[in-house]
C-alpha cells in the first residue's frame, strides 16, 4: 500500500484532507475510518477523486478508477482534540494522527519543501524522469526539471492565503443580509455529460453556500439516452 496526503488543512470547522492511496494492483480496495480520541468513529465525508497523474506514474496507465480521496470531517479549531485517520489497503493498515497542532506543522513552509524533496525522490518519480529524459531529450530534460525545482518554494500557497483572507462567520451573515438596489438573476451553466451525481452534489453545495441568492443553474446535458444527469439533479435540488 501506497498514500500521499497532498493537502491537509483546517477549514470551516472541518479538516479537510486531499491525497491519494494504492495497492500493488489498481483493483485493491481501500477503505477509511475516523475515530476520536477514544477510539470511537467518526462520521465524515468522503469523495472519490480521480487522479491520472498518479497511475501513470505507479501503474504506466491511465487505470478507470478514483485513485485519490477528498475528505472532510467534522472538527473545531480551538478544541485540541485528535482525530485519527484510518486507511486499509491490502490487509494493511496505516493510522494518521490528527490535531490542529499537527495540521499547522505540515502547512509550515519547510516541512512542505521538505516533503517535496522527499517525494521527488522516490522510485516510481526516478523512473518516470528517466523515461522522459529518453523520450524528450536533455534539453527538454533539464528545463522540466529546472521547473520542478523552482516549484518547491512556490508551491501550497494557497491554503496559507486561504487561511489569511477567509471571511469571518459574522461577515457572510451580513453578505446574507444586505439588499442591493437592483439584484440581477444570475445564471450559472453547466455542461454535463455522463456526470457522477457526486460532482453535481459538491457543485450545488458550492452554489448553495453563497451569500447572493438570486440565481438559478442551467445544465446543458449531453449524456447519451439512460444516462442523463436531469434526475440526479433534480433530486439534489430537494434535497437542499
Amino acid at each position: 500500500m501506497k498514500y500521499k496526503i497532498d493537502v491537509m488543512r483546517i477549514r470551516d470547522n472541518s479538516i479537510v484532507l486531499n491525497g491519494w492511496v494504492i495497492g500493488r494492483t489498481p483493483e485493491e480496495e481501500v477503505q477509511f475510518q475516523v475515530l476520536d480520541e477514544q477510539d470511537t468513529p467518526v462520521e465524515f465525508k468522503y469523495v472519490p477523486v480521480r487522479r491520472d497523474d498518479v497511475s501513470q506514474i505507479y501503474f504506466k496507465k491511465t487505470v478507470e478508477k478514483d485513485l485519490g480521496f477528498d475528505i472532510r470531517i467534522p472538527y473545531v479549531r480551538d478544541s485540541k482534540k485528535d482525530r485519527t485517520l484510518v486507511i486499509k489497503c491490502e490487509s494493511k493498515s496505516v493510522e494518521v494522527k490528527l490535531n490542529a497542532d499537527i495540521i499547522e506543522k505540515q502547512n509550515s513552509s519547510s516541512h512542505k519543501k521538505s516533503a517535496k524533496l522527499k517525494s521527488m525522490m522516490n522510485k516510481q518519480t526516478l523512473q518516470s524522469a528517466m523515461d522522459f529524459l529518453m523520450e524528450n531529450g536533455l534539453k527538454a530534460f533539464v528545463i522540466k526539471s529546472r521547473h520542478k525545482l523552482q516549484g518547491i518554494d512556490s508551491d501550497y500557497d494557497y491554503p496559507e492565503w486561504v487561511s489569511l483572507t477567509k471571511t469571518t462567520e459574522e461577515e457572510l451573515a451580513q453578505q446574507r443580509e444586505c439588499v442591493f438596489d437592483y439584484m440581477p438573476r444570475l445564471s450559472i451553466v453547466i455542461p454535463a455529460y455522463k456526470t457522477p451525481e457526486r460532482f453535481l452534489s459538491a457543485m450545488l453545495d458550492s452554489l448553495l453556500a453563497q451569500t447572493y441568492t438570486n440565481w438559478e443553474v442551467c445544465v446543458a446535458d449531453g449524456s447519451p439516452k439512460g444516462r442523463r444527469c436531469g434526475a440526479g439533479i433534480k433530486a439534489l435540488c430537494h434535497e437542499g
